[in-house]
């Protein structure tokens, strides 16, 4: 995992103060210490809960915040569900300040298993990164994701799979909202993840560094006819409206999953798989 120190970070989230909720997320984020905690609340009872995980999990956030003295407030069940919209918040809310983000202009060459991310903000020095030891590097870039649930949802996909960056439009995309990390079961919180202002320059430029641009289609080819001999980045467009055209454009290949069923026994069913279905299934026949 990046670690931030020396890099200057733009936000790129709900404005304000985040009511991060749900055991994984609250964990997860006191443990990467991405955002600063400012306040635990907790429903009463809790930390007696009959469940054996959940009590063990509980008692680690409250041994974290003890030990951070993070004010903890024990509440009850109503003002969770107020702070949360009446979501599954398991009983946790933790306040902290917004997660942020890494503004990237494009991805250097990969040389020697080391490339570098090369920040939108001239003032900010490039990050180096390593390639992984058994494959070349596989990023994720979305193309106006606008669904909260759907972006959660691939996010943790892409860090269960262990993909090496994820970039979103700084525009029109779903903000790093407590939403999203709590559909990510806390993946959000551990993952790195990047913006940048225009995603077709930042596909073009890493194109002329030596990356393979793929993106996700119904109208692509298959898997099967694709080289393994450059590090790639997999696009996949908006959920109504899918790659835009000046993204399109900047691909090198476009790639589908061929279905079961013949498409015109598809039409009037389901036409395609949701986004975050489809990019589990790309990025697990791709990172083999």
């Amino acid at each position: 995992m990046l670690r931030w120190a020396s890099v200057t970070r733009r936000q790129y989230t709900t404005s304000g103060i985040d009511s991060l909720y749900g055991i994984a997320s609250v964990a997860n984020a006191l443990h990467t210490q991405k955002r600063r905690a400012l306040e635990l609340k907790v429903q009463k009872g809790l930390q007696h809960s009959n469940q054996s995980n959940k009590k063990t999990s509980v008692a680690a956030i409250l041994d974290q915040c003890t030990k951070r003295k993070v004010p903890i407030h024990y509440t009850d069940k109503g003002e969770l569900n107020n702070l949360t919209d009446n979501r599954p918040h398991q009983g946790i809310v933790m306040k902290a300040t917004p997660i942020a983000t890494m503004g990237l202009r494009c991805l250097m060459p990969l040389a020697d298993n080391t490339y570098q991310l090369d920040p939108s903000d001239s003032k900010c020095d490039p990050v180096e990164l390593r390639s992984p030891s058994n494959r070349l590097p596989l990023w994720i870039a979305l193309d106006q994701v606008q669904d909260p649930q759907n972006l959660g949802s691939i996010i943790r996909t892409a860090h269960f799979f262990g993909v090496d960056g994820l970039v979103l439009c700084s525009k029109n995309s779903a903000p790093l909202s407590p939403v999203v990390s709590k559909v990510s079961a806390g993946a959000m919180e551990m993952m790195d993840i990047y913006t940048t202002r225009n995603l077709g320059t930042f596909l073009q430029i890493s194109h002329e560094n030596g990356w393979q641009i793929l993106g996700a289609a119904a109208d692509g080819a298959s898997l099967d006819s694709l080289s393994h001999d450059q590090p790639r980045i997999l696009v996949f467009g908006n959920e109504g409206t899918g790659l835009r055209t000046n993204v399109r454009r900047h691909c090198d290949t476009l790639i589908s999953i061929e279905g079961s069923m013949e498409q015109q026994q598809r039409l009037g069913v389901v036409e395609s798989l949701n986004v975050g279905v489809a990019m589990g299934i790309l990025v697990s026949r791709l990172i083999q």
